[in-house]
């Protein structure tokens, strides 16, 4: 959700969509995948790299870790 974080959407009903849970993080989400398992979101958090969000419980999702991608970090 950018600016918002991660925010879990409950998408069983297509017709009736219903927020789960969130994880606000430190820059703008850009993008997420998925772990095989489904236990884990990595999101490409903008300026501030990698983040890796717990979801086992989508009602309480938790920040696992971060990593800092930008390049002059080397």
């Amino acid at each position: 959700d950018y600016s918002k974080g991660l925010v879990i959407i409950d998408i069983s009903d297509p017709a009736n969509p219903t927020k789960l849970g969130s994880c606000d993080t430190d820059s703008y989400a850009i993008g997420v995948t998925l772990s095989s398992d489904g236990t884990k979101a990595y999101v490409a958090d903008g300026g501030d790299g990698l983040v890796v969000v717990d979801i086992s419980d989508p009602a309480n999702p938790t920040k696992l870790g971060s990593y800092d991608t930008d390049s002059s970090a080397e």
